[in-house]
């Protein structure tokens, strides 16, 4: 039987970091924000990881304004803050009452979704950033990060989406950097999550870098995945994430239904590769 499988544009904020060294200006966005908001997505990825450094250092702009000025153009789709858990945008430690101000401020600016991990899941460095978000309303996300060794088992996992059950979430995904997500390994991954979390929505956010990001997010619906971030074609494939177009396609065609207007998707590709070319 189909399922409904929905999608998080991960465009304005991973897929240009993967793809453009983080180097989109808000004023890039300007064609772009808006028809997103019309194309049927569960979120828009706005900002996190390397973005706070890059706009400061390289774009010369305010981040916190990105968020503002994105809340005007975007109104009926969420806006994700993503970030590193106890260290927000960076590769350090935070005190707690300057995570708790972040999130606060995350609020104040319009940010209505949170997608947070650490990047050795370690749970302590995600209780802050989690209770802190979810006390303000922001509907949150922690994320677990995949790899490959003996000691990232299935029952690993599911011993750490357990510890962020005691926490409380209001989905999870299933973080995959480095692309190292097989289809053999989703067969068995996705199915313990999703038995581990019950009615929870569980979530993947995987990339290109082995070539399987694509086949691998397709194989993952047939497992239980409830949601799949997912990049405009012409910012997806290689270190990026798979094409919005191309999944839904095959998702369709295998039955399944995704609410996304690809036509406005087609447009949103001509303008982002004019955009590529002028720059």
């Amino acid at each position: 039987m189909g399922q409904n499988i929905r999608l998080i544009d991960v465009t304005l904020r991973d897929a240009h970091q993967c793809l453009w060294a983080t180097r989109m200006t808000t004023a890039m966005m300007r064609d772009i924000a808006p028809r997103l908001d019309k194309a049927g997505f569960e979120a828009i990825d706005l900002v996190g990881g390397a973005v706070f450094d890059v706009c400061v250092r390289y774009l010369h702009e305010d981040p916190w304004e990105r968020m503002r000025i994105l809340n005007g153009w975007v109104t009926e789709t969420p806006l994700i803050i993503h970030t590193r858990g106890q260290s927000l945008f960076t590769f350090e430690f935070f005190a707690d009452d300057v995570v708790e101000l972040a999130v606060e401020r995350f609020a104040a600016n319009g940010m209505t979704y949170h997608t947070v991990y650490d990047a050795l899941n370690d749970v302590r460095n995600l209780d802050i950033p989690i209770r802190a978000a979810r006390g303000l309303g922001i509907y949150t996300v922690p994320g677990l990060v995949y790899t490959v060794s003996p000691a990232h088992t299935d029952q690993y996992y599911v011993r750490k989406a357990k510890e962020l059950l005691q926490i409380g979430m209001d989905a999870l995904f299933i973080k995959d950097p480095s692309g190292l997500l097989t289809p053999e390994r989703i067969a068995t991954l996705v199915p313990a999550l999703k038995t581990t979390i019950g009615d929870i929505p569980l979530q993947l956010h995987t990339h290109c870098l082995s070539g399987l990001g694509p086949y691998a997010a397709l194989q993952s619906v047939e497992h239980g995945i409830d949601t799949v971030h997912t990049a405009t074609s012409t910012l997806a494939n290689a270190a990026s994430h798979p094409p919005t177009e191309l999944f839904t396609r095959n998702c369709r065609r295998r039955g399944h239904q995704v609410d996304v207007d690809l036509e406005v998707i087609a447009d949103l590709a001509e303008r982002l590769q004019y955009i590529a070319e002028r720059e």
